[in-house]
C-alpha cells in the first residue's frame, strides 16, 4: 500500500455522500475534540460480579442498571462524558432498563463489537416441557377441546409454576388504543403461529354470512365511528353478528353458549355470570376473529363472546366489541384466532389462561423438544426507556423480546440510537415521542414528546408485529422543528400484527426518513402525520402485499400537513401481480395538500404510482413511472359529487383545519369554545402567521410553480366552506379549501404507463389550476431501454431519450445521477475498528510506564464507542495513538485495508446474530 493512499485514508476519506445534509442533525461537537474519562469507563458483563463489584474490566457489573447507578455518582456532563461497555452474552431483563436526565451524556456499547443482546423473553427449558399424555389434573381440562389425533403430539408447559408471565389478548385494530398483543413463541429463532382457523388462507363471506337486519334480535351495524363519542363509549358499542356458513363443526364451539338474554348486554361490556353451558372442557373461553372487516387497509379483532343455535336452524357468532368501519361481505378476510380446538398443525401454541391454568400447550414443528431453543415473548414493557435525558448514544446491541416497544425516548435531545439490531418486538421497535391511541374530536394533533435532534442510524429492524419506528417531534401549532431523523437503517417483515404500524412513521414538524432500505411488508411503510418532513433516497420493495387501497408512502386526512417532500426515493413492485387500481406508489389521502412529489421512481405499481384523494397544492415534477398498471397519476376531486361536502367524517377534517388557522377569539366567536377553554381548536395570531409566511415563500418559490399571481399559493386566504355551501365556489375557489387549486404536474417520464386520470373532473370541468404548470412538458419513453435507465442504480445513460428532449436536455440528466443513488439505502458501509481497538489495548498497557497516553486514550473511547463515528474519525483516532506511543508500526495494514475496501461484499449482510 503506498503512504499517498494510507494518508487519504486518515485524513478524512467520507465513504458515504450525504446529499440532504443540511437536514441532518448536529453532533454536540467534533469527535476529535470528545474524551471520556478513563475513571468514567465502566464494564458489565453477565457473568459479572452481582455484589461489590468496582466496574473494570477484570471486575465488571453484572447489569446495566449497577452499572448506569455507579455513573450517577460520578461528574458525567458535557465535558466529562461516560461509557459503559457490555461484555459479550445475552442480558436478561425482568423490568425496563430507565435512563433519565441522570444519565445524560453516556454511551452504551458493545465493547470491541462483541456480540450483545437484551431481552425481555423467557426461556423455556426443554426439560419442563411435559408430553400432554403424561400430566393430569383441572389445570389440563381445556385439553378435552383439542383436535382428535392431535393429543399425542403437543406437550405443555406449565408459565404459571414456573413464574413466566402469560399475557394476555387485547382489543386492538385500526385507530383503537394500541395495546401490548399476546406473548408470542419462538423456536430457534423463528415465531411459531397461535393455534387458528383456517391454517392457510381466511375466512371470507363464503364462510360467515352477514345476516340482514332484522335476522337477528337486536341491530349489530355499527358504521363509521361518530368521532363525537367517548373512547369508552365507542368500546361498547354493539359488536357484529355471523351466521356460520361454511365453517367445520369446531366453529360451533369458538365460544360459550352464553345465556341468550344476556347477550345484549354482555356485548356492550357487562359481563353476565358464566352459567352451566359455558364449560372450559367444550367451549373455548377466548377466541377472537382478527383481519379485515369493512376494507382492505385498517384490520381489526372482535372478541367472539357467544356462539349459539339461533330458530332459525343456523348457528350464530356474537361478538363483543365493534369493527371501526363495520362489516362488509365484500371486504371480510379474517382469521380465527387463540383457539385450542383448532391447534391442528405443527408450529402452532396457545396459552391456557381461563382459571388462571397458565399452560401453554405447543405442536412442535419436527416432534421433538430437545435441543430446541424455546423462548416466549411475555415481557410487556419497554426493554429501555429514555426520558428527559440528553446525548445517550446506544450503540453495536441486539434488542428483542418483548410485547411491548423495544426503545422509548421522550423528551429527549441528540440522542442516539446506531448500529443496532431489533427484531422479534410485538410493537414499535424504537418510539420516540408518544401520541399512540385513537384521535377523537376531544384529543386534538399535537404530538407529545418527541424531543429534538434524535437519530437512529445504521440499523437493522425486524419480524416486529407493529412498526420500526415511530418518530414525533416538533409542534405544529408553531412550526418548531423536531429535527429528528431515521437514516441508512434497514426495515424488512414490519407490521405482522396491525396495520397503520410502518417502518417509519413521521409526525410532528421537521423529521427526516433518509437513505432506507425497506422491503417484504404487508401494508404501508412509511406515514407522515405533520409538516414539513424529508422522506428521501429510499429504496422501498415489495410492500402492501396484504392490503388494498394503500401505498408504501402514505399522508392523509388533514389539509394542514403542508411542506411535505417526498424526493429521490426508488419504489418497486406494490402489488404488481394483482394489477388492482386500488394500490398506489405515494398515496395522499383525504384531502392531504401541498405535497412536494419529485425525482422518483416507480417501478412496477399494482395501480397509479401518485395518487391524490382530493387536496389542494400538490407538486409534481421529474419522476420516473415504469410499467404502472394504471395512469401514472391519477387525481380524486372534491367536485366528483358536487352536491356533497367535500368528504366523509367532515367534523373531524374540518377541526384538524381550524385547530390551525383561527384564532381562539374566532372559535368563540362560532361557539366552539368556552371563555373558560384553555386550548382546544384554534392558535394564535403569532402563529398563524408565522404559517403564512412559511408556506406562501415555501410554494411560491418552488421552481415550476406557477408564477401568474392568479394562481399563487396564498394560505391567509384559504377558508373552510360553510356547511350546506355547495355553490360552483365551492369547489373552484382558489381560496377555498374544497378546491383543487394550485395543482403542478411538469416534466414527468412515463414508460408503458397511461397518461392523468382526473378522476370525475374538476368541478363543471373548471381547473383551478394554472394550464401551463399542470401536466406539461410529459416525457413518453418507448422502453426502459430508449430512456437508458439502469433500474438498479437508478442512473440515466447519456444517450438516453431524455436528451434530446428540450424539456429536459443532458444538463438535466447530469443533475439527476448526481443526485440519485439506489445503491446508498440501507445500513452504510460497516466502520473498520479493529485498528483502533488493537491500539487502544496496546496503549492500555502501557499507561502505566506512559502516563501522557492517558488523555490520548481518553478521545480513542470516544471515537471507538461512538456509532456516529465516520472513518476519518476513527483513523484520525488511531493515528493520533500510533504517533504518540512510541510504537512505529505500519499505520493500516494491507490486511485492514482490504477489509475496508471490500465492504461491499458485506454491505448487504444483516448483523449476525
Amino acid at each position: 500500500m503506498s503512504k499517498k493512499l494510507i494518508t487519504t485514508i486518515l485524513t478524512g476519506v467520507v465513504f458515504m455522500s450525504n446529499m440532504h445534509i443540511a437536514t441532518l442533525p448536529v453532533k454536540a461537537a467534533n469527535n476529535s475534540d470528545l474524551s471520556v474519562p478513563l475513571e468514567n469507563i465502566v464494564y458489565v458483563s453477565p457473568n459479572g460480579n452481582a455484589e461489590n463489584a468496582d466496574g473494570t474490566i477484570d471486575d465488571p457489573f453484572s447489569t446495566v442498571e449497577a452499572a448506569r447507578d455507579y455513573l450517577r455518582t460520578k461528574d458525567i456532563g458535557k465535558d466529562s462524558r461516560g461509557i459503559i461497555y457490555l461484555r459479550e452474552g445475552t442480558y436478561h431483563v425482568t423490568n425496563s432498563i430507565s435512563l433519565t436526565s441522570e444519565d445524560s451524556y453516556v454511551t452504551y456499547a458493545a465493547y470491541k463489537g462483541e456480540s450483545v443482546e437484551i431481552t425481555g423473553s423467557a426461556t423455556l427449558e426443554n426439560g419442563k416441557f411435559k408430553k400432554l399424555s403424561e400430566v393430569s389434573g383441572e389445570k389440563y381440562s381445556s385439553q378435552t377441546r383439542l383436535p382428535s389425533g392431535v393429543a399425542d403430539k403437543v406437550y405443555v408447559y406449565d408459565l404459571g409454576a414456573a413464574g413466566i408471565p402469560v399475557g394476555d389478548v387485547y382489543k386492538n385494530g385500526f385507530n383503537w388504543t394500541k395495546q401490548p398483543p399476546q406473548p408470542e413463541l419462538i423456536v430457534n429463532g423463528e415465531l411459531q403461529i397461535l393455534a387458528r382457523y383456517p391454517n392457510n388462507g381466511t375466512i371470507t363471506k363464503s364462510h360467515l354470512e352477514i345476516p340482514n337486519k332484522g335476522g337477528v334480535p337486536r341491530d349489530y351495524f355499527f358504521d363509521k365511528t361518530d368521532y363525537s363519542k367517548t373512547y369508552e363509549e365507542m368500546l361498547a358499542m354493539n359488536g357484529p353478528v355471523f351466521c356460520i356458513k361454511n365453517l367445520p363443526d369446531s366453529a360451533h364451539i369458538w365460544a360459550g353458549a352464553y345465556d341468550y338474554d344476556n347477550v345484549y348486554s354482555a356485548v356492550n361490556g357487562d359481563m353476565p355470570a358464566v352459567n352451566p353451558l359455558n364449560d372450559n372442557t367444550k367451549y373455548e373461553t377466548d377466541g377472537w376473529l382478527s383481519g379485515y372487516f369493512a376494507n382492505e387497509y385498517g384490520n381489526d379483532n372482535v372478541q367472539m363472546y357467544s356462539v349459539r343455535l339461533h330458530t332459525d336452524g343456523k348457528y350464530y357468532i356474537y361478538c363483543k366489541y365493534p369493527s371501526l368501519y363495520g362489516v362488509s361481505a365484500n371486504s371480510l378476510k379474517v382469521s380465527a384466532i387463540n383457539l385450542l380446538c383448532e391447534l391442528d398443525s405443527a408450529g402452532e401454541y396457545y396459552i391456557d389462561r381461563y382459571n388462571d391454568n397458565n399452560v401453554l400447550y405447543y405442536y412442535p414443528q419436527n416432534g421433538v423438544i430437545d435441543n430446541q431453543s424455546i423462548t416466549l415473548n411475555a415481557f410487556d414493557k419497554p426493554l429501555v426507556t429514555m426520558e428527559n435525558a440528553e446525548e445517550i448514544q446506544i450503540s453495536g446491541i441486539r434488542f428483542t423480546g418483548t410485547t411491548n416497544s423495544g426503545i422509548t425516548m421522550t423528551d429527549c435531545e441528540l440522542c442516539t440510537i446506531s448500529g443496532c439490531e431489533l427484531y422479534n418486538i410485538s410493537m414499535d421497535a424504537i418510539k420516540i415521542g408518544d401520541n399512540n391511541g385513537m384521535i377523537t374530536a376531544d384529543s386534538g394533533y399535537d404530538t407529545f414528546g418527541g424531543g429534538h435532534n434524535n437519530t437512529v442510524a445504521n440499523c437493522v429492524i425486524h419480524d416486529m408485529g407493529h412498526g420500526g419506528v415511530y418518530m414525533a417531534g416538533g409542534d405544529r401549532k408553531s412550526l418548531e422543528r423536531g429535527n429528528n431523523m431515521v437514516k441508512n437503517c434497514e426495515f424488512y417483515n414490519v407490521s405482522r400484527l396491525e396495520t397503520y404500524t410502518p417502518a417509519i412513521y413521521l409526525e410532528g414538524v421537521g423529521n427526516t426518513a433518509q437513505d432506507n432500505y425497506i422491503h417484504d411488508a404487508p401494508h404501508m411503510v412509511i406515514q407522515i402525520m405533520g409538516n414539513d418532513m424529508l422522506v428521501t433516497r429510499n429504496k422501498i420493495i415489495n410492500t402492501c402485499y396484504n392490503a388494498n387501497d394503500m401505498a408504501p408512502i402514505y399522508i392523509g386526512r388533514d389539509w394542514t400537513w403542508l411542506g411535505n417532500e417526498i424526493s429521490y426515493n426508488y419504489i418497486e413492485n406494490v402489488r404488481y401481480s394483482t394489477s388492482t387500481d386500488f394500490d398506489f406508489g405515494i398515496y395522499m389521502d383525504d384531502n392531504a395538500s401541498g405535497v412536494i412529489i419529485h425525482h422518483n421512481i416507480f417501478n412496477k405499481i399494482g395501480g397509479n404510482a401518485i395518487y391524490s384523494n382530493k387536496g389542494y397544492g400538490h407538486y409534481v415534477v421529474d419522476n420516473i413511472v415504469v410499467d404502472g398498471t394504471g395512469p401514472y397519476y391519477r387525481y380524486l376531486t372534491n367536485g366528483y359529487h358536487s352536491w356533497a361536502r367535500p368528504v366523509p367524517n367532515e367534523k373531524s377534517l374540518k377541526y384538524r383545519f381550524y385547530d390551525i388557522l383561527r384564532t381562539y377569539d374566532e372559535a368563540v366567536a362560532a361557539g366552539d369554545e368556552s371563555k373558560e377553554a384553555t386550548k382546544g381548536y384554534w392558535n394564535t395570531q403569532e402563529n398563524i402567521n408565522k404559517w403564512i409566511e412559511h408556506y406562501n415563500t415555501l410554494y411560491n418559490e418552488l421552481d415550476e410553480y406557477s408564477k401568474k399571481s392568479a394562481y399563487a399559493f396564498d394560505l391567509g386566504a384559504k377558508y373552510f366552506p360553510t356547511e350546506g355551501d355547495n355553490s360552483s365556489a365551492t369547489w373552484t375557489d382558489q381560496n377555498s379549501i374544497a378546491a383543487q387549486a394550485n395543482m403542478t404536474t411538469v416534466r414527468n417520464i412515463t414508460v408503458n404507463t397511461k397518461d392523468l386520470w382526473n378522476l370525475g373532473g374538476f368541478y363543471n370541468n373548471v381547473n383551478p389550476s394554472d394550464a401551463e404548470t399542470y401536466d406539461v412538458k410529459r416525457h413518453k419513453a418507448a422502453s426502459i431501454s430508449a430512456l437508458g435507465l439502469d433500474l438498479s442504480t437508478g442512473k440515466i445513460s447519456s444517450n438516453s431519450s431524455l436528451a434530446k428532449d428540450a424539456n429536459y436536455g443532458p444538463k438535466w440528466i447530469a443533475e439527476w445521477n448526481k443526485n440519485y443513488s439506489i445503491s446508498e439505502a440501507g445500513v452504510s458501509w460497516p466502520i473498520n475498528k479493529q485498528h483502533l481497538w488493537r491500539k487502544i489495548t496496546e496503549a492500555e498497557a502501557l499507561l502505566e510506564s506512559n502516563s501522557e497516553l492517558k488523555s490520548l486514550l481518553e478521545k480513542a473511547h470516544a471515537a471507538a464507542s461512538d456509532g456516529l463515528a465516520s472513518q476519518a474519525e476513527v483513523d484520525a483516532a488511531y493515528n493520533t495513538l500510533i504517533l504518540n506511543s512510541g510504537n512505529q508500526d505500519v499505520l493500516m495494514t494491507d490486511t485492514i485495508y482490504v477489509l475496508q475496501t471490500e465492504m461491499t461484499a458485506t454491505r448487504a449482510q444483516r448483523i449476525v446474530r
